[in-house]
C-alpha cells in the first residue's frame, strides 16, 4: 500500500494568509532576470513568515514604525485576553446569554463582511438578529476557524492562570486556523493543551511534540 506524503504546512504564514503561491515581485518591465527574481521572493517569503511569527525585532532590525504598529496589535490582544474574566463575569449568569457573548464577540470583525453579504442578498441586519442566540451559535460553529476561537475565548474567560503572551495573538489568528483545516497540527504546550480541552469539533490532531507523530 502506498502511502500519501506528509504534506507539512511549513509555509503556513503564506497559507493562512491566502498567499498560497507566495508574495510575488512587481516587476511590469521585466527589469529583473528570473532567477534573480526567484531568489528576492523566496527570501521576501522568508522574512513575511519569520516576521509575523517572531516579531519584527527577531529578525535583528532596529524597531521601525511598522514595527511599533505590530507590537501595539499584540500588547492590545494581550490587554483584552486578560480583561476577558472580567468581562464575562460581568454578563448575566445565563448559559445562552454568555453563548451568545462569545458568539457576538467572535463575528466582531467579520461585521463588514457579514454585512455585504447581508446586503447582496437582501437581508437587514434586524432580520439577522431576530435569528435569535441558538441560531447565531450555529451560524458561528459553522465556520470552523471561528469555531476554534470561541472555543479559546471561553477557555481563556474560565482559566485565569493561563499565561497572556503577545503570541498568542499569532496563535489564535494561524495555528487556529490551521487546527481548523489541517490533519496534524503541532504546536506549543499551552494551545495543544487548550485546544483539546472537552470536545471541539477540529480537523484531525493537535500535538505539542514532533515525538508524537508516531502515534497520530
Amino acid at each position: 500500500m502506498s502511502l500519501t506524503p506528509l504534506q507539512f504546512l511549513g509555509k503556513g504564514v503564506g497559507h493562512a494568509a491566502g498567499l498560497v503561491d507566495g508574495l510575488c515581485l512587481n516587476d511590469p518591465n521585466g527589469l529583473l532576470a528570473p532567477d534573480a527574481r526567484a531568489k528576492l521572493e523566496a527570501a521576501a517569503n522568508a522574512i513575511l513568515q519569520f516576521g509575523v511569527l517572531a516579531g519584527p525585532d527577531a529578525l535583528g532590525f532596529s524597531t521601525t514604525q511598522d514595527g511599533d504598529a505590530y507590537n501595539a496589535v499584540n500588547d492590545q490582544f494581550v490587554n483584552i485576553l486578560h480583561e476577558l474574566p472580567k468581562e464575562v463575569a460581568r454578563v448575566p449568569d445565563a448559559a445562552i446569554i454568555r453563548d451568545a457573548y462569545f458568539c457576538g464577540r467572535c463575528l466582531g470583525d467579520l461585521r463588514s463582511a457579514i454585512d455585504a453579504q447581508l446586503a447582496f442578498h437582501d437581508i437587514s441586519r434586524a432580520e439577522f438578529k431576530a435569528i435569535g442566540p441558538l441560531q447565531l451559535m450555529n451560524f458561528v460553529h459553522h465556520m470552523p476557524s471561528r469555531r476554534i476561537e470561541l472555543h479559546f475565548m471561553f477557555h481563556t474567560s474560565k482559566d485565569t492562570n493561563l499565561k497572556r503572551e503577545r503570541s498568542d495573538l499569532n496563535d489564535w489568528a494561524y495555528l487556529g486556523m490551521a487546527s481548523a483545516y489541517c490533519d496534524v497540527v503541532v504546536a506549543e504546550k499551552q494551545f495543544s493543551n487548550i485546544i483539546n480541552r472537552g470536545t471541539l469539533e477540529k480537523k484531525k490532531v493537535v500535538i505539542s511534540s514532533l515525538d508524537e507523530l508516531p502515534t497520530v
